[in-house]
């Protein structure tokens, strides 16, 4: 059995069918897929079925749900698939999800939090330099950096459908960027060139990190990418 929910990067309702789905998923063994309308796999779905409004849900390709469903209907839709042996742990992770992961979360709040300090200089001195090299740091590298890596980090697997590498790396990329812009900052702050110049290879490090975890989704072949050159093969035997 497999369940399709189609949703919209810009549906404020969206997130909240994709966890009862993902809910439900934890408690029965059926596939689920969740397509961005935005994307060729998600227009192509609402073309074929006539969809207008998301988020939608199709079972074995038969619209069943428009909207948000409770968590007992969404159960009874799929009530014929077994129930799932060890739970969420037996259910592989997808790679695309509408629901912003721990990961690029903690990116963008770390921005956000980044873009507020580095406004000090601003309030203190009138510009971004007026604090010091080592305040801008925190606007250029703290708000701009970490928000283009948490923004990559949860769009490019929706549009690629690979996985983005996460475990010691992704706890590496985190460390040794915040780490390194903190020394960096401190040491411009206190003159203290060494300790500087410490931060800002940590630094450069974290953005290799950040690279190694990102690149391969980008020069890898999409899934859709994949699957249009098998379909196109199958149609040409």
């Amino acid at each position: 059995m497999k369940v399709t929910l189609l949703v919209s990067e810009w549906c404020n309702v969206c997130p909240n069918a994709e966890r009862v789905w993902r809910q439900v998923n934890d408690e029965k063994d059926f596939e689920l897929e969740v397509l961005d309308v935005a994307q060729p796999e998600g227009r192509k779905v609402i073309a074929e079925k006539l969809i207008k409004t998301v988020p939608a849900t199709l079972v074995d390709g038969e619209l069943k749900k428009v909207g948000v469903p409770g968590a007992e209907e969404a159960r009874e839709l799929v009530r014929c698939a077994p129930p799932r042996e060890g739970g969420a742990e037996g259910r592989e992770e997808a790679a695309a999800t509408m629901t912003m992961r721990r990961g690029p979360r903690h990116m963008v709040r770390s921005a956000v939090v980044y873009l507020a300090l580095g406004g000090l200089s601003l309030v203190g001195w009138g510009d971004l330099l007026g604090g010091g090299i080592g305040l801008f740091h925190l606007f250029t590298y703290g708000f701009i950096a970490f928000m283009i890596f948490g923004v990559a980090e949860h769009m490019l697997p929706r549009f690629t459908g690979h996985p983005v590498r996460t475990g010691w790396l992704q706890a590496a990329q985190l460390g040794l960027l915040h780490g390194g812009l903190w020394l960096f900052v401190a040491g411009r702050w206190f003159d203290v060139i060494p300790v500087a110049g410490s931060g800002a290879a940590l630094m450069w490090v974290g953005i290799g990190a950040a690279a190694a975890r990102l690149m391969p989704l980008v020069w890898r072949p999409s899934t859709a990418e994949v699957a249009a050159e098998r379909s196109s093969r199958t149609e040409a035997a």
